[in-house]
């Protein structure tokens, strides 16, 4: 700490470059490697696995590792004849006993400043790193001093008679009474620009044991602070035992970690190796009761802070003897102070058996999007939740080894909770699904609240989570007295969480066996509506890095395809038909945009009940004439025949629905403009003569491209200017080289046409080569 110290012109010299140099390369306190081995077998772990209960204090050996290195460091420094003349006086981590094999040296001396210089310099030399200051001002140690650095001289340790009598002076002057609420205030300052700083997901996955949210550094400025103020906080020794047992947790921890080779941060490799030597089963355990004793000590620290500034001690209030009596008072004042009330009643309150029911009551009030987010945070601080919802408790801690998820899973369940009230204020935060928010009833932002607190609640067990979630869901939202269509709905919910982000980021939205997929799962429009805010909501409160405009879109995108009346149709003909083999998703979805399902439906029910050539003529629901074609055997260049057929006669063809069922023959649907009298259309089409039209030579195509191809099919691109038989000849160039069309999907926008062919591989030539024969033929 006492690198902060204001530096002034009588501080020591920098030590030359090559000084400098042999300081970088000494990165354990300056001491030989054979003290350090023997310090680090001094380092033992706690005869029992930690599991923060203060009856069973922790192991001291870090504190003997600490005393060790602080002798050996004297027994160096004494060495030099100036040492005690410089009259040291030991501070941060040094003078509190706390030394971790990279410690930072910070000592001020009191000497003159001549001796000081030549001590120092002297400590350079033989590699030893350290930091030290004069006052600025011999009279006021404080002046020109941080607040915060301030907290070095609570606990330092002078080793001169001089240096005891000065400190004792200093000491009393800068901790009075007229001073503390200054340092109170100014300590909370740094606390917050520490927190923005290390309250982030990463921290969850990795803490930094130093300065992190429950950290060493929230400890001590804790016990400090308790000390400042101890009037408020008579009969408070419990807390104090939970702070000293992390105390020496987290030291016996820091210690292991700078042995290993690392810093200040429990990196994910370290998590292993640390488990095994504190005698964990697996590295899971370990890391739920460090996160455990991070926000022990993280509540307690601000429960300190709160409470010393209170004008008063604290008055008898109202006992709290309900479940109920917790949460209103929770709600009225979510204060830390108020929370460690609550906590401390809750033994009492909940000894007795509490009907389920109230628990439901509770929850679904501390859920309700438009109840505050500081009820819902305090209820699960004060540890209510544990009670409320006793499922929750095995999940403290627990964190996930990824670089997705960057929260304990109690936590992640707190923050999705969160994100429901968030969102149900701030629906623009949605960015691209803010319009389906607008659709979402009370009954869905019911639902939402409780799959929040859910859908995880099963994580960490060797089953699937959704599953066994969904099975949890039933069991508990019944006892707490929920609707029977609520439960139904937030058990679909956990159960099929993950669908949404699976079919939007790892399949095409807008292919039929997507919307299949879908529709299997039972996704209907309104459940469509609320797992689609629920995906994003659940990816915010996994890890806010982790949503952008890009998986907006692609959840826009999935959510607008699937509710098209075109995709619902197509869905309800899926439900239909009597035989699934007849590959409905080849069908383009534009039949079911015009036509209702029920005709389409209808329609291939007739044809697969006869076993005759059909040509039938439709209008749909634009007055469009549509002629569909049934065959019941395919051949080579029937497809030729029929566009052979408009070319001759004069009629356009706007779209094309082409289809060949394996088992049902060959179902063609065409979009015409013609005058020509339905029933010569008719005839001629069912003689289905061989095309004799004029040459089409002069028909050009912009673009022919290999779409995809697989071991069943090929899929071709043919794009161009509207031409008179442009149809006509992709079709005519694919036949003529030898393949037979499966299905195609022709479309013309404007002057544009896009016409997609599925045509059956032939043996023995490549796609590639089949495309560029293509091209060579028609380009």
């Amino acid at each position: 700490m006492a690198k902060n110290f204001e530096s002034n012109p009588r501080t020591h010299s920098e030590p030359d470059a090559r000084v400098t140099a042999k300081i970088e390369r000494s990165k354990m306190l300056g001491l030989s490697a054979s003290v350090m081995q023997q310090a680090e077998v001094l380092l033992q772990p706690p005869s029992r696995i930690p599991d923060g209960e203060i009856q069973q204090p922790f192991g001291r050996s870090c504190l003997q590792v600490s005393e060790y290195l602080s002798q050996e460091l004297l027994r160096e420094f004494s060495q030099n004849p100036d040492w005690m003349n410089a009259h040291p006086v030991l501070l941060g981590s040094w003078g509190r006993q706390e030394l971790v094999p990279k410690s930072d040296l910070d000592v001020l001396f009191l000497g003159p400043e001549e001796v000081v210089s030549r001590v120092v310099q002297k400590l350079f030399e033989q590699g030893i790193k350290i930091r030290s200051r004069l006052p600025k001002n011999p009279s006021d140690w404080s002046e020109g001093v941080e607040t915060p650095d301030l907290l070095a001289l609570w606990k330092a340790e002078p080793l001169t008679e001089l240096g005891q009598k000065s400190w004792a002076e200093q000491k009393q002057k800068i901790f009075s009474s007229s001073r503390r609420k200054k340092i109170l205030k100014d300590l909370e300052k740094e606390r917050k620009i520490r927190t923005l700083r290390h309250d982030n997901q990463s921290n969850y996955l990795e803490p930094n044991l130093k300065y992190g949210p429950g950290g060493l550094r929230d400890l001590y400025q804790g016990l400090v602070i308790r000390d400042l103020f101890p009037e408020k906080f008579e009969g408070d020794g419990h807390e104090l035992l939970i702070l000293s047992y992390y105390f020496l947790f987290f030291l016996t921890l820091r210690q292991k970690v700078q042995f290993m080779g690392g810093g200040e941060i429990l990196t994910g490799p370290e998590q292993w190796q640390l488990s095994k030597w504190f005698g964990f089963s697996d590295h899971q355990e370990f890391m739920r009761q460090v996160q455990r004793g991070l926000s022990r000590v993280s509540f307690y620290s601000e429960w300190i802070f709160e409470k010393a500034k209170l004008k008063h001690k604290s008055s008898s209030k109202k006992i709290l003897k309900t479940p109920q009596d917790l949460a209103n008072t929770l709600k009225l004042d979510f204060s830390n102070v108020n929370q460690h009330r609550v906590r401390r009643s809750l033994g009492i309150v909940f000894r007795k058996k509490i009907s389920p029911k109230i628990s439901g009551k509770i929850l679904s009030e501390v859920l309700n999007p438009k109840s505050s987010d500081e009820w819902l945070i305090a209820i699960f601080r004060s540890k209510v939740i544990d009670f409320l919802c006793p499922r929750i408790v095995r999940l403290t801690g627990l964190t996930q080894h990824d670089q997705y998820h960057r929260l304990t899973a109690d936590a992640h369940l707190l923050q999705a909770c969160r994100e429901i009230k968030r969102i149900f204020q701030k629906p623009k935060e949605l960015a691209n699904l803010q319009w389906m928010t607008k659709k979402l009833t009370a009954f869905d932002w019911e639902i939402l609240s409780w799959t929040a607190l859910y859908h995880d609640i099963a994580k960490g067990l060797p089953e699937d989570h959704s599953e066994i979630g969904e099975i949890w869901v039933r069991q508990d939202l019944k006892k707490y007295g929920i609707k029977s269509k609520v439960i139904d709905e937030v058990a679909w919910m956990v159960k099929n969480h993950l669908v949404i982000s699976n079919a939007a980021f790892r399949r095409n939205p807008h292919s039929p066996q997507t919307w299949r997929g879908l529709h299997e799962a039972e996704v209907t429009p309104e459940r469509l509506l609320r797992l689609t805010v629920f995906t994003a909501l659940d990816i915010r409160a996994t890890n806010l890095e982790a949503w952008n405009t890009w998986k907006a879109r692609l959840l826009d995108s999935l959510a607008k395809s699937y509710l098209k009346t075109s995709t619902q149709g197509y869905l309800a003909a899926q439900r239909a038909l009597p035989s699934r083999d007849l590959e409905l998703e080849k069908i383009d979805a534009q039949l079911f945009e015009v036509f209702p399902a029920k005709k389409i439906v209808d329609d291939l029910k007739s044809v697969s009940r006869t076993s005759k050539k059909e040509v039938t003529f439709f209008t749909d629901k634009y007055r469009k004439t549509w002629v569909r074609i049934f065959e019941p055997k395919d051949q080579s260049g029937l497809l030729a025949s029929y566009l052979g057929v408009f070319f001759d006669l004069g009629c356009s063809v706007q779209h094309a629905v082409v289809n060949t069922f394996e088992g049902l023959g060959v179902y063609d649907w065409f979009q015409i403009q013609t005058r020509k009298p339905k029933s010569v259309l008719q005839k001629v089409l069912l003689n289905t003569p061989q095309f004799q039209g004029a040459s089409l030579k002069d028909i050009r195509f912009q673009e022919v491209a290999l779409i995809s191809e697989d071991v069943d099919e090929w899929v071709i691109l043919f794009r161009g200017f509207d031409q008179k038989g442009c149809l006509l000849k992709a079709t005519q160039a694919i036949s003529n080289h030898g393949a037979l069309i499966l299905s195609a999907r022709v479309h013309t926008w404007g002057r544009q046409i896009d016409d997609l062919f599925s045509v059956r591989p032939i043996q023995g030539l490549s796609a590639a080569q089949f495309v560029e024969k293509l091209k060579q033929s028609i380009l």
